[in-house]
C-alpha cells in the first residue's frame, strides 16, 4: 500500500529512508480533517515518545534518543502547533490537563535537541504559551530551566536567573540541589563569581545531605568552574574529577562528556596540552548525537591550544568552526568569549585591524550580558590593538574601562594583565623609547610566574614580550645550546633531540633565509634513522617545537607555510 502511494506521488521517500507526505498533500489533508480529537490523539502519541526520549537523554541510550528527537523534530513542532491552534491550551478545565501535559512533553523533547543543534530560541514562543497554563512542578521546573537557557543564550542574564529562582521555589526537595546548581552556573556566566561560588557550595551540600547523585554531580561540575575562574586550579581539578566519577556512576555519557571538556580546559590552562587534547577527544567521543554546543566549546579550546603553540593557522580554523557551531546554537555569551581569542590570534598574525574588529564584536555582547570579567580582558586587548594601529586616545579609554570592570573580580592575574597591557600600550606609543622598553621588560619579568596559571595573562604577556625588539639570537653548535633574545642562556647538552632540531633550523636559516624547514626535514633531523608513524611523528614535533618556544625562542621560532623557521628579521650569531 505504501509503495502504491509512493508510485502515485502522494508519499515521498526521503534520503534517510523515512516516508513523508509531500507538503501540498499534507496541507490538503489537514484542510480535510474534520475530527476535533485528531490533534489531541496525535499529540498524546508523540508526547509519549518524546517523554521516553527525554528521560533517556541522561542514560547510555542518549545517542538513540537524540537521534529520534532530531529525525522527528519537524513532526514534534507540527503536532505542537496543531494542538495550540486547535485551542486545546486555552481551556483551563481539568479535562484539558492531558493536553497541557502532552504539550509540555512535546516542548521538552524539542528543547532537548535544539539546545544541542540550535537555534535554541526556535521554540521560545511555543514554550511561553505552554508555561502560561497550570502545570505540575515535575513539568514546570524543566520548562523554566529550558526558558532560562534560552534567555542566557540571548544574553538576557537577569531574566534567566529569575526563571531559575522560580524553578527552585517549586522544585521537589530531591531536585532542588540540581536546580540551584543551574542558578550558580547562571551567576558564573555573568561574572558574579562570589555569588556563584556561594550558591554552588549550598547546592553541593544540599545534594550530599539529600543523597541526590545527579544534584551532587551538577553542583560539583559547576563548583569546579567557579574555582577555575578564581585561579584555584587544584581545588577546581578536585571537583572536576568528582563530577567525572559521579557521571560514570550515573552512566551518563552526556555528563561524562562535559566533565572531560572541563578537565581538558583546566589542563590547557596548566600547559599540559597533550593531556588536554586527550580529554577533549574523550568529550567528543562521548557526546551523544550532534551536540553543537559542546563541539563549539571543545573546538574553541583546541584553537586556544593551537594559539599557545604558535600554530596560528590551525587556531584560526578551529575558532572559525567553533564560532559556526555557537552561532547556530545561538549562544551569544560563549561566542563573545571565543571572539576575544580569535582576536588574539589575528593580532599575533600581524593583523591588528582584524583583531580590533573581533574585540569590538565581543565587547558589545559582553557589555550587554554583563560579563564584567571577560569585557575587561577584551577591552585591555583592544587597547593594545588600537595602540598598534596608532590611534591616539582610544587605548587609554579602553584601559580605563577595563580597570573598572576588573577591579571587582578579585583575581591577581587579571590585575597583572592590566599592568601588562598598560606597559604594552605605553611602549607602542613611545615609538621605541628606552624608558618605555625598560618598563615593559620589568613588567614582563614580574608577571612571569603568575602567567603560568592564567592563560589570559599569558597571552597578554606573550604579546608584550614579542613586541620587545629582539637584539639577536646566539646559537652554539658545539655546546648544543643558545642564548635567547632576552639574554637567557639555555643548555641543550642533555636534550639531544632538541639540539638536533635547532641545528637543522639554523642550517636552514643559513642556506635559505625566510624559507621554512618542512615536516619531513625536521623529523629526519630530530629522530635520525627512526621509523615513526605519521601521527606520532606529528605529535613529537609539535611537543618539541613548543618546548623550544617555551625555553626562550618564542620571539624567534615561527610557524609558516606548513613548516618552522627562525625569523630572518632577528639577527643570528653562530658562536663557539
Amino acid at each position: 500500500m505504501l509503495q502504491a502511494l509512493c508510485d502515485k506521488s502522494l508519499v515521498a521517500r526521503r534520503a534517510d529512508g523515512r516516508l513523508g507526505l509531500l507538503e501540498a498533500i499534507r496541507e490538503h489533508a489537514s484542510e480535510q480533517a474534520r475530527d476535533p480529537g485528531t490533534e489531541l490523539r496525535l499529540a498524546r502519541h508523540f508526547a509519549s515518545r518524546a517523554k521516553r526520549a527525554v528521560e533517556e537523554v541522561g542514560s547510555t541510550r542518549a545517542r538513540v534518543a537524540l537521534g529520534w528527537l532530531r529525525s522527528e523534530l519537524e513532526n514534534l513542532l507540527g503536532v505542537l502547533d496543531a494542538l495550540i491552534d486547535a485551542g486545546h491550551l486555552d481551556d483551563e478545565a481539568a479535562s484539558d490537563t492531558d493536553a497541557r501535559d502532552s504539550a509540555a512533553w512535546l516542548v521538552l523533547g524539542i528543547d532537548a535537541i535544539l539546545q544541542r543543534v540550535g537555534p535554541s530560541s526556535m521554540h521560545a514562543s511555543r514554550l511561553d504559551r505552554v508555561l502560561a497554563r497550570p502545570l505540575s512542578p515535575a513539568l514546570e521546573v524543566p520548562l523554566r530551566l529550558a526558558r532560562a537557557r534560552i534567555h542566557r543564550d540571548a544574553g538576557a542574564m537577569e531574566s534567566g536567573e529569575a526563571e531559575i529562582a522560580r524553578a527552585i521555589e517549586i522544585a521537589p526537595p530531591k531536585e532542588r540541589a540540581g536546580v540551584r546548581a543551574e542558578l550558580g552556573e547562571a551567576r558564573l556566566a555573568r561574572g558574579a563569581i562570589d555569588e556563584a561560588e556561594s550558591t554552588l557550595r549550598e547546592a553541593h551540600e544540599e545534594a550530599r545531605v539529600s543523597g541526590t547523585l545527579l544534584g551532587e554531580q551538577k553542583a560539583a561540575a559547576r563548583l569546579g568552574l567557579a574555582l577555575h575562574a578564581r585561579g584555584r586550579l587544584d581545588d577546581a581539578q578536585g571537583f572536576y574529577e568528582q563530577a567525572l566519577d559521579l557521571a560514570s556512576r550515573l552512566a551518563s555519557p552526556a555528563l561524562e562528556a562535559v566533565a572531560h571538556r572541563d578537565l581538558g580546559s583546566l589542563l590547557l590552562q596548566r600547559g599540559y596540552f597533550a593531556r588536554a587534547r586527550a580529554h577533549y577527544a574523550e568529550a567528543l567521543a562521548r557526546t551523544p548525537h550532534d551536540d553543537l554546543r559542546l563541539e563549539g566549546i571543545v573546538r574553541g579550546n583546541l584553537g586556544i591550544i593551537a594559539l599557545e603553540e604558535g600554530e596560528l593557522e590551525v587556531a584560526t580554523t578551529s575558532f572559525r568552526r567553533a564560532l559556526e557551531c555557537l552561532r547556530r546554537i545561538g549562544d551569544r555569551t560563549f561566542e563573545a568569549h571565543l571572539l576575544v581569542y580569535a582576536g588574539l590570534t589575528q593580532f599575533e598574525r600581524g593583523s591588528p585591524a582584524e583583531a580590533r574588529e573581533a574585540y569590538a564584536s565581543a565587547i558589545d555582547t559582553l557589555a550587554e550580558v554583563g560579563d564584567a570579567r571577560m569585557e575587561g580582558i577584551a577591552r585591555a586587548a583592544r587597547a593594545v590593538a588600537v595602540a598598534a594601529l596608532g590611534e591616539d586616545g582610544a587605548p587609554e579609554n579602553d584601559l580605563a574601562v577595563a580597570t573598572r570592570r576588573l577591579a571587582g573580580v578579585e583575581d591577581p592575574a587579571l590585575l597583572a594583565l592590566l599592568d601588562v597591557s598598560r606597559a604594552h600600550v605605553a611602549m607602542l606609543g613611545a615609538h621605541g623609547a628606552i624608558e618605555a622598553r625598560q618598563e615593559a621588560v620589568r613588567v614582563a619579568q614580574e608577571t612571569e610566574a603568575l602567567a603560568r596559571v592564567s592563560d589570559d595573562l599569558r597571552f597578554a604577556r606573550r604579546a608584550l614580550v614579542r613586541a620587545l625588539p629582539a637584539e639577536r639570537f646566539v646559537f652554539s653548535p658545539a655546546g648544543g645550546g643558545f642564548v635567547a633574545p632576552d639574554g637567557a642562556r639555555i643548555d641543550l647538552s642533555r636534550r639531544a633531540t632538541l639540539a638536533r632540531l635547532l641545528d637543522a633550523l639554523v642550517q636552514k636559516r643559513l642556506a635559505q633565509p625566510g624559507v621554512a624547514a618542512s615536516f619531513d626535514e625536521l623529523i629526519a633531523a630530530g629522530w635520525p634513522g627512526e621509523r615513526v608513524l605519521p601521527l606520532a611523528a606529528q605529535n613529537r614535533l609539535r611537543v618539541a617545537m613548543t618546548t623550544l618556544r617555551n625555553m626562550g625562542l618564542r620571539q624567534v621560532l615561527v610557524f609558516r607555510d606548513g613548516g618552522h623557521l627562525l625569523d630572518p628579521d632577528v639577527p643570528a650569531v653562530i658562536a663557539a
